[in-house]
């Protein structure tokens, strides 16, 4: 309802923004009623000054206002000059249940400094109605112009219309569930154009002048969007439309945070270029930009193809996913001729770089927490997760002598740890690791579990392995002892001697009372052992840290010295006797031994027999042997005396000297003294020397003839005898 006229009593009623009713009184408001007007009650007022129905809304303005601004407050249509008037007080936003008609009749919307317009609806389209322009101008944060088509309306452009947004405001676009259609001459003047869209059809003109970003994102969070033509994505941004927006912006932007997958098809950027997507981003042909190269993904950044910067300085190129770096494009898949490239994942295990090597890697950091310029220096792969991956080696086990230095090298075997399709040749690693032990010299024999230790090092891997070393195990050998048994000897029937030796290689000050037991020794021989070679062994000895090897030597017994001598070494006979028995006597028999265990027992013999004149003559010892016995005799070991046969002179019958045998002599062989005696008195062996005496009456010469025959054969038998005849002084015996 207006009121306009004298007294206001022109009263037009406009239903919805349209005019209904045209009601002209002379008093439709009564200025001069002290009663004000009743709006929306019942009809009670005294001067029926009342509204009689139910209103939506109620505004009040102290103007009288055209049917054209009375439209344009409904929203049905809109003017410039209509939304110039509205900026003055507030920001400008449009919205409508339903469809927006944006008439601008030629004509040229400039909204007051800083003031945004947004045209905007629940469920419907945005177009314009006629030519013209909007100009902001950002003196702050606004000056921004925004379509928002919601549900599944459009946006359409069908008339020339020319969009300024000055000193950095932007200028944006969203048909979430519909389109953007361009089809006539759209000329944008702005740093920065936002569209969102699911289908941004150009096939009007779009002439865009500004320097700032060129933002495009899906307008289904869901689809994936194509950079340029190749593939089939939901959504592709045509190699025209790209070309368009690289000649006419110095930033581009592709795809939203929780958007769907982005794939980029075009080759060559030449000013900084952002991929967003809360998937995964695949770049699918090798790309080139002499400016930055930003990727930022929810899933993971796939490289089919290399991508490179050439001129751009700093973080040059840098790749963010949200899970894992996936590269199918060689060692070369990356390059960032004058700067560098960092690689943001979520961890190790899961990707897969074919080659590429970063200068080191750094862990526990994101790309939301950790800026690129947070990042050391150099090419780096950056992982979200604290866990670093961890090369796990193997220390060898080893052994040593005990008491010796270990001087040896442990060897490392690398047993897991690699991640991803990395291996020990193609993750860079370089230097050595310090391997030691925790062994000293003197420690005991035994396993000396762990005691093989590694540390890194120099070890390093630009991809930010560590280095677990599993320590191995030393096996201190015991050392050999040599325990040289000496010699012995001894005779037999003795004890056995004490047995010695001499122990060599004992370590450090180790000395034989350092053993845990030492090593005792013995022989097979006894004390009744006989005469040989017996060997001599060690055995028993024992020790933590000393093995024994024993070699045996031998126990000499020897004969035992037997001295063997005349019982008696002066024996005594007369001639023509036998010798008498020679027992010998023994000094020297050991434990119960006597002669009767001789091998072959000596004798003692003379040179004197039955026919030996007086004389003394050598007894010797000889011809005994024995196994365990030397027998001993000093020879001459006596002397036989041989005396003479006593005999009896008698003085008878006027013959002196005459010698009579003693019946005491011996028998003589072979003609015994009485046969003698016989001859000599021709008589018989009965007769006596008495006799003889008396037969003084045989004849001197018969006598003197038998006595010399006599004589002759006793002296020729046995010459020995002779001496025992002597006649003194009687020549004229016979």
């Amino acid at each position: 309802m207006t009121f306009s006229g004298n007294n206001f009593n022109t009263g037009k009623i406009y239903i919805d923004g349209s005019l209904d009713t045209t009601i002209t009184t002379s008093a439709v408001i009564n200025t001069g009623s002290t009663q004000g007007l009743e709006i929306g009650r019942a009809p009670a007022h005294p001067d029926n000054l009342s509204w009689i129905g139910s209103l939506d809304e109620i505004r009040i303005y102290n103007d009288d206002i055209s049917a054209l601004e009375v439209s344009e407050l409904f929203g049905t249509q809109l003017t410039a000059d209509g939304l110039e008037y509205m900026s003055q007080t507030a920001d400008i936003i449009l919205q409508a249940d339903n469809a927006i008609s944006l008439d601008l009749q030629s004509d040229t919307l400039t909204l007051v400094d800083d003031r945004s317009i947004t045209l905007q609806t629940t469920n419907g389209n945005i177009s314009t109605a006629s030519t013209g322009s909007i100009i902001t101008n950002r003196t702050g944060t606004g000056g921004n112009i925004t379509f928002n088509a919601g549900g599944t309306g459009n946006i359409n452009i069908d008339h020339a219309l020319t969009l300024t947004a000055q000193n950095g405001g932007e200028i944006s676009f969203a048909a979430g569930g519909g389109n953007v259609n361009i089809t006539n001459n759209f000329n944008l003047t702005t740093d920065n154009f936002n569209l969102t869209t699911d289908n941004f059809n150009l096939t009007g003109t779009l002439n865009v002048t500004g320097t700032g970003t060129f933002t495009y994102s899906q307008g289904t969070a869901g689809n994936s969007l194509g950079v340029g033509t190749g593939g089939s994505p939901n959504i592709s941004l045509s190699d025209a439309l790209i070309a368009d927006v690289k000649t006419a912006f110095s930033n581009y932007s592709f795809g939203r945070l929780d958007g769907g997958a982005i794939t980029n098809y075009t080759t060559t950027w030449e000013d900084p270029v952002t991929f967003l997507s809360g998937g995964n981003f695949t770049n699918a042909v090798a790309a080139t930009s002499d400016d930055t190269v930003l990727v930022r993904a929810g899933g993971d950044v796939i490289l089919d193809a290399d991508m490179a910067t050439t001129s751009a300085t700093g973080n040059a190129l840098v790749l963010s996913a949200g899970d894992d770096f996936l590269n199918n494009a060689g060692s070369d898949a990356l390059s960032a001729t004058n700067s560098r490239w960092l690689v943001y994942s979520d961890e190790p295990n899961g990707n897969t770089r074919d080659g590429v090597l970063p200068s080191a890697s750094e862990f526990n950091k994101t790309y939301a927490a950790n800026a690129p310029a947070t990042i050391g220096a150099g090419n780096r792969f950056v992982y979200a997760t604290a866990v670093q991956p961890a090369l796990i080696y193997q220390v060898g086990n080893d052994t040593v002598e005990y008491g010796d230095a270990y001087s040896g090298t442990p060897s490392l075997t690398y047993s897991s740890g690699l991640v991803g399709n990395d291996t020990l040749l193609n993750i860079g690693l370089t230097g050595s690791a310090d391997t030691g032990t925790s062994y000293n010299i003197g420690d005991n024999a035994g396993t000396h579990n762990n005691a093989m230790t590694a540390t890194a090092g120099t070890l390093s891997s630009p991809l930010g392995y560590q280095y677990v070393f599993a320590a191995g195990d030393l096996d201190v050998t015991k050392a050999a002892l040599t325990v040289n048994l000496d010699n012995k000897s001894r005779a037999y029937g003795d004890a056995n001697p004490s047995f010695t030796a001499a122990i060599t290689g004992f370590k450090v000050s180790d000395t034989v009372s350092s053993l845990d037991t030492a090593p005792t020794y013995s022989s097979t021989a006894t004390q009744n052992s006989n005469v040989g070679s017996y060997a001599i062994s060690g055995a028993g000895g024992s020790d933590t840290n000393y093995t024994f090897n024993y070699v045996n030597s031998t126990l000499s017994i020897t004969k035992a010295p037997l001295l063997v001598a005349l019982l008696d070494s002066a024996p005594a006979r007369q001639v023509g006797q036998t010798n008498p028995a020679f027992v010998l006597n023994y000094s020297g028999f050991k434990q119960s031994d006597t002669q009767s265990v001789l091998d072959i027992a000596p004798t003692a013999s003379t040179l004197a027999d039955v026919n030996s004149t007086e004389g003394s003559y050598d007894i010797t010892i000889a011809g005994g042997s024995d196994n365990n016995y030397n027998l001993q005799y000093t020879n001459p070991a006596g002397s036989l005396n041989v005396t003479a046969i006593p005999v009896v002179t008698n003085q008878t019958d006027g013959l002196p000297n005459t010698v009579v045998v003693s019946s005491q002599n011996p028998t003589l062989a072979p003609t015994d003294p009485a046969s003698v005696a016989n001859s000599i008195t021709g008589q018989d062996s009965t007769e006596t020397a008495s006799s003889i005496d008396n037969n003084e009456s045989s004849t001197s010469a018969s006598l003197k003839s038998k006595a010399q025959k006599a004589l002759d054969g006793l002296v020729e038998i046995h010459p020995s005898l002779v001496r025992l005849f002597t006649v003194e002084s009687r020549a004229e015996l016979f």
